[in-house]
This record gives C-alpha cells, structure tokens and sequence, in this order.
C-alpha cells in the first residue's frame, strides 16, 4: 500500500464512514480513466447495512457525479 499511495495517489478513491469525528468503515477503489477498479472493505465496527452503503450506494453516487463508466 505505500508503494501505491507513493505513485499512484492521484487513482485512488476512498470512501469513509464516520462515527462522529471517527473513522469506522472505509472502501478502497482505483481510478484509471472512465473506470473504477477495486472495492476492498474494511470496518471497525459492525453497522447494519454500512457495507452496502458506502461500497455501493455512495460509491455509484460518485461514479455517476464523476464521469465513472465502468465500475
């Protein structure tokens, strides 16, 4: 992973869930051109329906603002 954040930090795309100011959920995906790649999951605490949420519904709401064809 350092590799990647070191030469590719423009391609990647994270989604985090909050509780409060805290992190507990985050989803990881790369960009290259109209195409998102990826979907590696992780979570702190189990929260209904939170992997859906952030893998799929805001994940699609930022392919559809962004231009994303392929996901």
């Amino acid at each position: 992973f350092e590799k990647v954040f070191a030469t590719m930090s423009e391609n990647i795309i994270l989604m985090l869930a909050y509780e409060g100011d805290v992190p507990i959920a985050g989803a990881l995906y790369y960009k290259k051109g109209d195409s998102l790649f990826g979907r590696y999951w992780g979570a702190s605490k189990e929260v209904r329906n939170l992997h859906f949420e952030l893998c799929y519904y805001q994940t699609i709401d930022y392919a559809l603002r962004s231009g994303v064809v392929t996901f």
